[in-house]
């Protein structure tokens, strides 16, 4: 994603006297809380502490007697099926949870903090010793201090420049599109950053929307938070809307006249059928 031309434009425009991008002569700035709305990580305060932590400093390199001085995507999927051709009765719970810890290292190692190498700093690994806690850690101030950091270095040389760079497409996305499109469309486009945020494992995703649209109209404000019985009653809220229209909703009457129309269409059809056998014979 960063050797993209648009995430080299935007990092080529980053201003290191006040952190913040020139994008269509409007300066923009990364901050947690982009990063929480762009990539939806549900995370804790918990800082995750010194970045040049040691190998010999974490229990899971101890435990899985990893020899290298680093741990990157190779080591990451090697360990992985190593655990999955052993035998269902020799797997142990800890093997289980070290299969959870590589997933959350990979998706840290491609996404989160991706570098020039292929290798995740051991501070990371140390977080996930305790599945558990994951949650409790400050995930998203990290990835911005990361990129942030990262910007400062390397906007002279965005080809060089790591971190989460694919988050710089969200937020400039709105400011590419009223560039290029401004001749088409007559408003602005604009991020909404108090939209709603679900819960793990939501599936309202369409029904926030649906809020969010409907609020629009009405020209009412938005709640920047939806407690799922409130979510729950907007689906049910949407779901009357179809059955009370006339025109979309199925009462025994339209059922009934559907039904007979549907009656009507494959006698005609059949008759048609007959009389074009007819004529063959």
């Amino acid at each position: 994603m960063k050797h993209d031309k648009p995430i080299l434009s935007i990092i080529e425009n980053y201003d290191t006297n006040d952190s913040k991008f020139l994008i269509g002569g409007k300066k923009v700035a990364i901050t947690r809380n982009d990063i929480k709305l762009i990539i939806g990580i549900v995370c804790g305060n918990k800082l995750i502490g010194d970045l040049n932590k040691k190998k010999s400093d974490v229990a899971f390199a101890t435990r899985r007697g990893i020899q290298e001085a680093t741990i990157g995507s190779k080591k990451m999927k090697d360990m992985i099926n190593e655990i999955l051709q052993k035998k269902e009765e020799s797997i142990i719970d800890e093997d289980i949870r070290d299969v959870v810890r590589f997933i959350c290292m990979f998706i840290c190692l491609m996404l989160f903090f991706p570098t020039s190498g292929v290798t995740i700093a051991w501070a990371y690994v140390h977080c996930m010793e305790k599945i558990e806690e994951i949650k409790d850690y400050d995930w998203v101030q990290s990835i911005a201090e990361i990129l942030n950091t990262s910007m400062h270095k390397f906007h002279d040389k965005p080809r060089d420049a790591t971190g989460c760079v694919v988050a710089l497409m969200r937020k400039n996305v709105t400011n590419y599109i009223n560039q290029r499109c401004k001749k088409k469309i007559k408003t602005s486009a604009k991020l909404l950053d108090n939209a709603p945020q679900q819960e793990p494992g939501s599936v309202d995703c369409a029904v926030v929307v649906a809020y969010i649209i409907h609020q629009k109209l009405m020209k009412k404000s938005i709640q920047s938070d939806l407690a799922k019985q409130q979510c729950l009653q907007k689906r049910a809220d949407i779901v009357q809307a179809f059955v009370s229209d006339p025109k979309r909703s199925w009462t025994p009457e339209i059922y009934h006249n559907r039904m007979e129309n549907l009656r009507l269409q494959k006698y005609y059809d059949d008759q048609e059928f007959l009389e074009e056998k007819k004529k063959q014979a």
